[in-house]
C-alpha cells in the first residue's frame, strides 16, 4: 500500500509538474488530456483544455489517495480469503471401500447387536415387575431399575446411571432368578 502512495505521488508529480512548466495552450497539455482519458476529454467541451487539465489532476490526486487505501483493505481481505471448497472433505466422500466381511460375519454382528437390544427390553420389563413388586408409585422400567440399586447399594444416582446394561444384568442377576417376561410381551 505505501508503494502504491509513493507510485501515485509520483504520478500526480509528473503530471503536475508538466502542466505547471509547459503553457496551457501547447502540446503538453494536450497529452495529459489524453494520459488521463475520458473525463478530461469531456471537460475540454465545457472549459479551456488548461481547466480541464488542472480540474482532472485535482480529481486524480483526491481519488488517487482515496483509491489506493481500499485497495489495500481489499489485497489484506483476499489474502485472508479461503475460498469455498467445493469438492466434499474425505469423510463425506462415498466410501467405495468394502471390509470384505463375509456373510457369516454380517450375521454374527446382527445377532450381537440384536441380543443387546432384547437385553435393554427384557430390563426395562423387569423394571415393570420391579416397581410393582416394591410398591412405586411413579417409577417404572429403567428408572425403577435405577431407583432400587441405589437403595440397595446406596450409590449415587449419576453413577448408576452411566452402568452399561451388562453391568446392571450382572447386579439384578439374584432378583432376576424366578422372573419370566410376561407372555404378552414376547413379540418377535
Amino acid at each position: 500500500m505505501i508503494l502504491g502512495y509513493m507510485a501515485w505521488t509520483a504520478v500526480v508529480a509528473i503530471a503536475w509538474g508538466m502542466f505547471l512548466i509547459y503553457p496551457a495552450g501547447s502540446e503538453a497539455a494536450e497529452y495529459l488530456l489524453l494520459f488521463f482519458g475520458l473525463p478530461c476529454s469531456l471537460l475540454v467541451k465545457f472549459l479551456s483544455p488548461g481547466t480541464a487539465v488542472v480540474i482532472q489532476l485535482l480529481l486524480l490526486s483526491v481519488c488517487g489517495y482515496v483509491q489506493w487505501p481500499v485497495i489495500g483493505i481489499l489485497i489484506i481481505k483476499f489474502k485472508n480469503f479461503n475460498p469455498v471448497c467445493k469438492t466434499p472433505p474425505p469423510q463425506q466422500a462415498e466410501r467405495s471401500i468394502t471390509m470384505g466381511y463375509s456373510q457369516q460375519r454380517y450375521k454374527i454382528l446382527k445377532q450381537k447387536y440384536a441380543a443387546q437390544g432384547n437385553l435393554a427390553y427384557y430390563l426395562e420389563l423387569f423394571g415393570n415387575f420391579l416397581a410393582e413388586r416394591e410398591g412405586y408409585k411413579q417409577l417404572d422400567g429403567m428408572e425403577a431399575i435405577y431407583f432400587y440399586i441405589v437403595q440397595k447399594y446406596h450409590w449415587m444416582p449419576k453413577d448408576v446411571r452411566s452402568m452399561n446394561f451388562d453391568d446392571i444384568r450382572f447386579l439384578l442377576s439374584e432378583e432376576m432368578v424366578d422372573w419370566t417376561a410376561p407372555p404378552e410381551s414376547r413379540i418377535e
